[in-house]
């Protein structure tokens, strides 16, 4: 015999596991494989949730874009043409001001009596909005739009104008 090991007592090989050695059990490999599809199902989820999270956010942070600037166009535009309640069907775009946050009585009339679907293609609105004009005390002096607002989507623009040589509050909701 060429080599010749020798083993204390301890350190003998365990001839039972020798044999097994490379082989897998079936318990273990069903084990492994449903922590595996738990794992990736865990994962799957995740990462839905994720995609749906974000696809909020952006529409959430395109109708903040949309509400800012309709209040800023409304609150501080004249509207093209400028005198554009002479003749209400040559709209090219609303304005409610006389002057920056200065409203105008005779706009705001105007565009409360102009029809919803006219309104939100002259703002280009493409969810649904509400709009109204308050005093200081809550009492609304004009307001348009569909006041029935629902959906996860919700965004309300209030800003303070003149009007009349009185502060009021402008307030525009997006949502859908």
């Amino acid at each position: 015999m060429l080599f010749h090991e020798k083993y204390d007592d301890d350190e003998k090989p365990n001839k039972k596991y020798d044999r097994k050695k490379g082989q897998l059990n079936s318990v273990d490999m069903i084990m492994a494989s449903v922590v595996i599809v738990i794992l990736l199902v865990f994962a799957m989820v995740f990462w839905f949730n994720g995609i749906l999270s974000a696809q909020n956010n952006i529409k959430k942070n395109g109708m903040e874009y949309t509400a800012i600037s309709i209040s800023d166009i409304l609150l501080k535009s004249p509207g093209l043409p400028s005198n554009w309640t002479n003749n209400t069907a040559n709209i090219q775009m609303l304005g409610l001001a006389t002057s920056s946050n200065v409203l105008s009585s005779s706009k705001l009339s105007n565009f409360t009596n102009i029809s919803y679907s006219n309104a939100k293609n002259l703002l280009g609105v493409t969810s649904e909005f509400y709009f109204y004009v308050e005093d200081l005390n809550g009492s609304r002096l004009y307001e348009t739009g569909n006041s029935s607002i629902s959906g996860n989507n919700i965004v309300a623009i209030t800003r303070f104008a003149i009007l009349n040589n009185k502060k009021v509050r402008m307030r525009l909701t997006v949502y859908g």
